[in-house]
């Protein structure tokens, strides 16, 4: 569902970028995602498009908000799991829109499980049902961590 935010134009009523917004934006209580996936890539296009999320224990809602350049949008969300699918196409969208080279091997809609999800360890991406699908990658630091 979209829908103005009270709160969120609240803090868009400021002079600045967007990492301004960010900051007030996070006394609000929102938090700025800036990675997703499994390995936490970039998430829109910091300071000019940001993802906002934040999550309500009462009632439960999900809320995402975009700010693009000080225009805003607000979607709140009943489930946690079409919270993060609305994320998903988020950041399908923006890695199609950049020529990212870690999605433009996959036709739209057939993106492995890998590109979705919060960037967490692998045991909460397994909780959330991003299974545990692990792709082979030849350049690894040592420590294991991927480099982009």
């Amino acid at each position: 569902m979209a829908a103005p935010c009270n709160d969120l134009q609240i803090a868009g009523q400021y002079s600045g970028d967007g990492y301004d917004y960010m900051g007030e934006a996070e006394k609000l209580g929102w938090h700025a995602l800036s990675g997703w996936g499994k390995d936490g890539w970039d998430l829109l296009d910091w300071p000019y498009y940001i993802c906002f999320i934040r999550v309500r224990k009462e009632n439960p809602s999900y809320e995402v908000g975009t700010y693009c350049e000080h225009d805003l949008t607000y979607h709140v969300f009943t489930e946690e799991r079409e919270f993060y699918a609305h994320i998903d196409q988020l950041a399908l969208w923006s890695w199609r829109h950049h020529s990212e080279p870690w999605i433009t091997e996959y036709a739209e809609g057939e993106e492995p499980d890998y590109l979705k999800g919060p960037y967490a360890k692998d045991e909460r991406r397994a909780a959330l049902g991003y299974g545990a699908d692990v792709r082979e990658d030849p350049v690894a630091n040592q420590d294991g961590r991927v480099r982009r």
